[in-house]
Order: structure tokens, then sequence, then C-alpha cells
């Protein structure tokens, strides 16, 4: 529910992108470890990944929409911290000329999702930087992670043509060679500065929000995209002063390329003119790109095309590709709600009321929220009655079964009444938990113990020598 609902917010940007705005999705790729075309064992041990970060920018200009995908390879062990993301981003605004807005779309990692980063952000770029939008944990994979799937692919292909890929620059040029204009590659390596405590103040409970909007009087926040009015943090609150931020010394700079130009169509046809002479099984077996989000039906016939779909969001229409049982409940809770059921007989009666029309009731505003459980400990009365089960567990030589303890909490009687409150009862999952401590706390051996087998041990050793010498 929440992950449909983040997406809301990529397809209004995407669908709503106004002359010169971009939307960038960035990602840290996996770190690439180096390889040789033919390497030793010796060579397979005791390697240093490479890291490198790539932005997919959806860029509308004033004739044309266009995909760049831009790939900041790092050349040394640097850590992917705040600062250095920061960094990379603004300078995959620089790369792209005439970009008047951007909207930033990312994972939930902490280097993204820090005021820091937000900061540098708004220092940097200041009135062009618009939104900060995250996905839901857990979402699957994005455009980035297949991007990096057809960069591996290349810098493959470059390897087993008799080439080795050992540092960044190896890595660029063997992208290089395989692309054929379609990345932005450089290799570049962060300057550290030294400067001590940055002069910001951190956003309470930053994890909890997935949206924010950067206006000038304030950075506003949501839980959830479009739920609630948010709330704004002052940029007096959060910025004390001039953030040094860490520079990029580019060692390589990317090839000028030509955009890959987007064609905005759900089906992808090239036209419709030429196409009515084609077999229809010719045109299936051309598109070769299917959408691989669930019930969606489009294909296209190359892969920029996917890309732009995928980012702009499914436009199909869901509620035509519902099973027939889906539809038969929907039907059945419509009639339901209308109070098209009859009692007497018990029998449905002929009114006609659309699937698709049908309406749930509304609910109240953010009830699909992630709610903040408290942490409650346990009482005395509690934690005795499970010493007991666990002890008398022991002594049996069997463990109590969790569920069975669960259960019997439930029916536990004491002075004629029942032992605990409602409130008081414990899940299988809690008990298992408890009994885990225990058994944890019982291997631990004391100092008393440690003295008696290290006592145990010298006179074992002692035995061996006067039977050594006997014998």
């Amino acid at each position: 529910m929440r992950s449909k609902n983040q997406e809301r917010a990529q397809r209004t940007i995407t669908q709503c992108l106004d002359d010169g705005e971009a939307f960038i999705v960035g990602d840290w790729a996996m770190k690439f470890l180096p390889r040789k075309y033919r390497e030793g064992q010796t060579d397979w041990f005791a390697k240093r990944g490479i890291s490198w970060h790539i932005s997919v920018v959806y860029f509308k200009g004033k004739h044309d929409t266009e995909i760049f995908t831009c790939v900041h390879i790092l050349e040394g062990p640097f850590s992917q911290d705040s600062s250095v993301t920061a960094s990379i981003l603004v300078d995959t605004v620089a790369s792209v000329h005439g970009i008047s807005k951007v909207n930033f779309w990312t994972d939930n990692a902490g280097c993204y999702k820090s005021s820091l980063t937000f900061s540098i952000l708004y220092q940097e770029l200041g009135r062009r930087l618009h939104s900060f939008n995250f996905c839901e944990a857990q979402a699957g994979k994005g455009v980035c992670d297949r991007k990096a799937s057809h960069l591996k692919c290349s810098i493959k292909r470059y390897i087993n043509e008799g080439h080795g890929v050992t540092c960044a620059t190896d890595m660029k040029r063997a992208i290089d060679s395989q692309q054929h204009g379609q990345y932005l590659v450089k290799v570049v390596s962060p300057t550290v500065v030294l400067d001590g405590d940055k002069p910001i103040r951190r956003i309470p409970s930053i994890t909890k929000f997935h949206n924010f909007v950067f206006d000038a009087p304030g950075l506003t926040v949501w839980k959830a995209f479009e739920i609630g009015t948010g709330k704004q943090y002052p940029w007096d609150f959060l910025i004390q002063g001039k953030i040094s931020t860490t520079p990029l010394r580019v060692l390589f700079d990317a090839d000028l390329v030509a955009p890959a130009d987007v064609v905005e169509s759900d089906t992808d046809s090239d036209n419709d003119e030429t196409d009515e002479d084609v077999p229809e099984v010719v045109l299936k077996q051309k598109k070769v790109f299917v959408c691989p989000k669930e019930g969606c039906m489009s294909s296209f016939r190359t892969s920029s095309n996917l890309d732009a779909h995928l980012i702009v969001g499914c436009k199909n229409d869901h509620a035509a590709l519902r099973s027939m049982p889906d539809r038969c409940k929907l039907k059945y809770c419509s009639k339901l709600s209308s109070g098209a059921f009859s009692s007497a007989n018990s029998q449905l009666i002929s009114t006609e009321v659309e699937v698709d029309d049908y309406t749930p009731p509304l609910k109240e505003m953010g009830w699909a929220l992630k709610v903040h459980k408290p942490k409650t400990r346990f009482t005395e009365d509690q934690k005795q009655f499970l010493l007991d089960k666990f002890n008398a567990g022991k002594v049996r030589g069997r463990k109590e079964d969790p569920l069975k303890v669960a259960e019997e909490m439930r029916t536990e009687q004491r002075n004629g009444q029942n032992r605990f409150r409602k409130s008081e009862f414990l899940t299988s999952q809690q008990i298992s938990s408890f009994f885990s401590r225990i058994g944890l706390k019982e291997k631990k051996m004391d100092r008393d113990d440690v003295l008696a087998a290290t006592e145990e041990e010298r006179l074992f050793l002692f035995k061996n020598e006067i039977l050594k010498d006997l014998s």
C-alpha cells in the first residue's frame, strides 16, 4: 500500500514536467571487483572494489524529452558518505545544460536521506532544487539497477576481448568502447576537506519521512506522498553557516555524446501507417522489451523506451486487468454496500452495479502509515511464569513449545481467577525470544567455571605425564 502511494510521487513529477525541468534517479551500484583477462589464483584474493555511482536524468527540453545516464567512477578508496554523494548529484545537474528545476528520486540509503545532503544540495543548487523523494523500503529494483546490469555486461565483453579492468580508468575505457554514445562516464577523485563539525542541525526522525520539498522559507517534509499538510523546518534552523563541500577532481571527463530520445508512447509503435501491412506476429517479435510491472502488458522495441516508460509510470487501466474472482468479489461487496441484498430469500437482487464504479468507504487520512510501537517490559509475574516453564523443560529434557505456552498463558488460573489480564498476554514470538535470551545467559561461563575448567585441564595433562613416565 505504501509502495503504491510513493510511486504516485514519481508519476506525478514525470508526467507534469515543465520545459527545463529534470527528474534524476540516483543510486550507488555494487562495487566492481577488478578483473583481468587471465589472472592467477593470487590475483583473486585481497581485491578492493571500485566505487561507482549511476544517475539517470529524465530531462524535458524545449523541443523533446531526453534521457541521460551519468556514471561517476571514483579513483581511490573513498567512502560513500553524504558529502561525496551530494557533490556527485550536483555534478550530475551541472553535466546536463539547461536544467532550471530538478527533482531527485533515490532509495533510503543514509548517504541520501541526510540533513547534510539536503543542506549541501540547497546551498549549491539554490532555487533550482525543487524536491527530493524516496521510494518505500523493499520497493524492488529501479532504473539504475537495470543500467548497472547493462554496464557490467559491457565491461565483461571488453574483458573477454583480451583486456583487463583493474582501475577506474580501465573501467571508463571499457564502458566507452562498448556504449556507442549512451552514457556520460567520468573518473573523479573527491578532495577530502578536514573542517571539523558541519554547521547544520539534524532533522529529528528523518528516517520516517519520504518526501521533501525545498522552498525559500524552509524544508517541508512528509511521511507519505500527499498525506497531510507536512511539517516545515526553516533554513535558519537547519543551516547555521556556510558548509564546506567535497570538491570533485575530474581526472577523465565524459565524452560528448548524443542523448537518447524518448518516444512517449504506450505501445511504442513507430508509425501506424507502416505497421498496417506488417503481420501481427512480426510486430510482436520486434517488441522484445516487456514491462516488468505486474499487470502491465506494454512491450517496446528499444531499451531506452522501456526505461522512459518505467520512469514515467505505467498508464494501463489496472481495473480492466482484474481476474474474474476479484471482479466477482468486488461486485458482491458493492451489492452488499448498496443494500441490494434480500434477507428474506438470501438472494441477490438483479440490480446492475458496475464493478469499476465501486468506491470503498473512505478511511481517515494516514491510516496506512507506519505506527511506532513502544517497547514494553515484561512484568515480574510474566517473567516468573516463563522461567517456570523454561526450567520445567530443562528438567524433562524437552523444551516447551512457545505456541503451547502462549495458549496456557491465556487460561492460567490463580486463586480461581485469571492470572494474567488480556493486555499481558504474550505472543509465541515474544516467548521464543525470551527463552533464547535465557538460554544464552546460561551458556555464558562465569569466573568460577573458567577456573574449574583450567584446573581440570591441568590435572588431565599432569595425569598424562605420569602415565607416560610409567610406560
